[in-house]
Order: C-alpha cells, then sequence, then structure tokens
C-alpha cells in the first residue's frame, strides 16, 4: 500500500515539475514577444527623430516599458518633493519557478542586426561564477534575454534605465523652474546641485547590495559633474569581489544603441533614441581615473571603437 501511495505521489511530482518548466517556457516566450514589439517600437522612434523637419523640437517618449510586469514586482513610487518626482523607474526581475535544466538563451533577433563576440562579456560572466545566489543591477532597457541569462544563473536582476531617468529628473526641474511666480526663489539650477538631487532619489539600494553592474556605455552620454558622482555611488553599492561593466567609445559615436546580451559572449547593439548626445571620449588614464575604488581592471578592445571594461572591487 505504502509502495503505491508512494508511485502516485511520485508520479503527481512528475507531472507537476512538467507543469511548471512549460509555464516557464510560455512566459519566456511571451517576454520574448514583448521585447520584440518594443524593439519596433524604438525602431520607429528613432525613425521619426530622423525624419522630423529640422525645426521641430526632439520629442522623446515615455518609457513604455514600464507595462513589462509579466515577471516583475515593481516598487511603490518613492515619496519625494515635486521637484524630483519624475525618478526611479525601477524594475526587480526575478522567476520563482522550480529549476529547469539549464539551456541556453534563446536568441530572438532580427536578422539585418549583427551580434557582436564580446570577450569583456566572457570575462564579466567568468568572474561571477561561483556566487550563486547574487545580485546584479542593469542600468540600461530591460532587455528580456539579458534579464534571463542572469535568472537562469541564480541571479536577482534589478533595472534602472539611468537614462530615462536623468532625463525626466531634468524636465521636472525645468517644468518647475518655469512655473515658478516672479519673485520666488528657486532652486539652486548648477550642475553640482542638480546632481546632488538626482541622487538623492535615484539609485537607493542599501551599500554592499550588488555582485554586478552593467553599466554600458552611459558615462560617455551623462553630464561630467553626474559621472564621476554617479561612479562612486554605484562603487559603494558594489560587495567587494563584485564587478562592474561598462562600455567605452574610442571616438564620439554616431548613433546611440542599447545593448542586450544573446549568449555567454554575444551582445547585439539596437539601434535606439537618446535625448542626449555625446559628451566625451575618455582616455584610458581618466577611465582608470573615474573607479578608484575598485582594485583591478581590464580593458579589452573590440570592434567599432569600442572598448570593454571590467572593473573589479
Amino acid at each position: 500500500m505504502m509502495e503505491k501511495t508512494a508511485e502516485q505521489i511520485g508520479t503527481a511530482a512528475a507531472k507537476a515539475r512538467e507543469v511548471a518548466v512549460g509555464v516557464q517556457k510560455q512566459c519566456q516566450d511571451m517576454l520574448t514577444a514583448i521585447d520584440e514589439y518594443f524593439e519596433v517600437l524604438d525602431e520607429e522612434q528613432l525613425r521619426y527623430r530622423d525624419e522630423r523637419p529640422a525645426s521641430t523640437e526632439a520629442i522623446v517618449g515615455p518609457n513604455l516599458r514600464g507595462v513589462r510586469s509579466v515577471t516583475a514586482a515593481v516598487p511603490a513610487t518613492l515619496s519625494v518633493p515635486s521637484a524630483q518626482r519624475q525618478v526611479s523607474r525601477r524594475k526587480v526581475w526575478h522567476l520563482k519557478l522550480p529549476e529547469a535544466p539549464r539551456r541556453a538563451v534563446r536568441l530572438s533577433r532580427r536578422p539585418d542586426r549583427e551580434v557582436c563576440v564580446s570577450n569583456g562579456l566572457k570575462e564579466f560572466l567568468y568572474q561571477l561564477e561561483g556566487i550563486g545566489r547574487g545580485h546584479l543591477l542593469d542600468l540600461g532597457a530591460a532587455r528580456q534575454t539579458t534579464i534571463t541569462l542572469f535568472i537562469e544563473r541564480g541571479f536577482k536582476v534589478y533595472t534602472e534605465d539611468l537614462v530615462v531617468t536623468w532625463k525626466n529628473f531634468l524636465d521636472a526641474e525645468e517644468k518647475q523652474w518655469r512655473e515658478l511666480p516672479p519673485g520666488t526663489a528657486g532652486l539652486e539650477m548648477t550642475p553640482a546641485a542638480r546632481v546632488e538631487r538626482f541622487l538623492e532619489t535615484a539609485l537607493q539600494y542599501p551599500p554592499e547590495t550588488f555582485d554586478a553592474v552593467l553599466l554600458w556605455d552611459l558615462l560617455d552620454y551623462l553630464d561630467g559633474d553626474l559621472v564621476s558622482r554617479l561612479v562612486a555611488r554605484i562603487t559603494s553599492l558594489v560587495r567587494d569581489g563584485g564587478v562592474a561593466f561598462a562600455i567605452f567609445h574610442e571616438r564620439k559615436p554616431e548613433a546611440f544603441h542599447r545593448y542586450r546580451v544573446v549568449g555567454a559572449q554575444n551582445l547585439e547593439p539596437i539601434p535606439a533614441s537618446c535625448p542626449f548626445t555625446p559628451q566625451r571620449v575618455f582616455q584610458n588614464r581618466e577611465i582608470s581615473d573615474l573607479f578608484p575604488g575598485f582594485r583591478s581592471s581590464r580593458t579589452f578592445v573590440g570592434r567599432d571603437q569600442l572598448r570593454e571594461s571590467l572593473f573589479i572591487k
């Protein structure tokens, strides 16, 4: 009798596991389809920017990716003064399903896009081996394949689109400044003061939260006053032994790209609109000076005048 009951339990457990794996695959397929849909929106927005008349003011669309909540738990908006209420579009991605056998990340891309070999990404993943259930912060736009790759390696993935967050912050402050009654003392609008207010609401995590950070090429596009303070904040958020991955251009790029991971050593650059122009080209010495809190660094020279840098704390 007990043998029969044990057999029934085993059969039921096997069926439940099969159903869970099927649900996981459906979720991943759904996220892939949603990701491709938003890529089309990115391209349409980019084409509009390129085709609009020269006298037309640039329009930056909303961060529509906020609706992608299939596997996301989105914390409530921070309560901050109205001058700063634009900020954090933070998402946490953690698919809590029974573990399935590890498989290669599904590569779903448009045939007209080039996938680049990334030695920096390969080394980044190597540095993260053995961490187990770690925490990763992605400061670019959320991409399904990137999220999936790190979730399957046991990471809890946080995404905070820093370009969008910074632009929304500047827009909110500009609006408040314009709406001030005549003769009213407003906020201090120096670059340093703006950066200070921005960091009071953005990247609000406890110290040493993350084992890994994906910076992409954002530092090439952000204001100089923000860059140094931003790197200092990231340094405080990374645990000892943690690693940050950044990309630097060897000359000012002609177009802005988002990046997504499509394999253990492959990146896909995705053309996208950006409210900011490239601010500078960092020299190697300047890059090293930006990350004094990290004990070592490695740089890989890739195609298209890109330098991939790893910083290990």
